[in-house]
């Protein structure tokens, strides 16, 4: 499928009419890919590091081709989330799974954790969500560093059989942070770390509240944007 854009208005315009279906009522992931990439590139379009017009493909190996100005880039997607968390939400949505209260403690649900089976998802819909055990120290950034380096080697192994591009991102939605969690010191481990992202060029992670793109190259972050607002809300998708 390939979109042409000749302004941000038009951009702007067909970005929100974009609908991502809820877990359980026919969400795909040609959704979630498709939102994920429009919403990088309103927002790179919005900064100036893209140029208009601007062509975006949606595709496979990579999932997304964009298009602007001289530069070609090839866009991998894919989310960052707690499989138990998803399988919740898609039970609870169906109305599998009923819980007396509208909010569920987050921190029921870790990256790590091995998969749950229905009676034990109904168990965490039973539980008073104001009475959940106190986080203490680093858990929410220590989970989502180890999300993070997970899906880049899940990646990387999969890398083969792509259509290489000049540039080659791979481009995490966080739909996985808890309120709270210092992104920033993610980062700062990953750099010091010395991650490794080849053979992508850059990795880029996109939020509702922030957009952080790592360069393999200067193994540097910058943060591109960043919604203080809602930052620790940590709106789910």
């Amino acid at each position: 499928m390939d979109f042409f854009f000749d302004s941000a208005v038009e951009l702007s315009e067909f970005t929100q009419m974009l609908k991502v279906p809820h877990r359980g009522k026919g969400r795909k992931t040609i959704h979630c890919e498709k939102d994920s990439a429009f919403n990088l590139v309103i927002l790179m379009v919005s900064k100036n590091i893209f140029e208009l017009p601007i062509r975006i493909e949606m595709r496979d190996k990579p999932d997304c081709f964009i298009d602007t100005g001289s530069r070609k880039i090839g866009v991998e997607i894919t989310e960052l989330v707690a499989k138990n968390e998803a399988k919740f939400d898609a039970l609870s949505n169906c109305g599998v799974i009923q819980s007396e209260s509208e909010y569920i403690d987050l921190g029921a649900f870790d990256y790590r954790d091995e998969e749950k089976n229905l009676d034990e998802l109904k168990e965490i819909a039973s539980e008073d969500p104001f009475k959940s055990n106190a986080v203490f120290g680093e858990k929410f950034e220590e989970e989502l560093e180890y999300a993070i380096k997970d899906r880049i080697h899940e990646k990387k192994e999969k890398f083969h059989g792509y259509t290489f591009r000049k540039e080659n991102w791979l481009l995490l939605y966080d739909n996985l942070s808890k309120p709270g969690t210092d992104e920033e010191m993610v980062m700062e481990s990953l750099k010091n770390d010395g991650i490794d992202i080849s053979p992508f060029s850059s990795l880029i992670l996109l939020s509702g509240s922030y957009l952080i793109k790592y360069d393999c190259e200067t193994r540097s972050y910058k943060y591109l944007w960043e919604d203080l607002l809602h930052k620790y809300q940590r709106t789910r998708r």
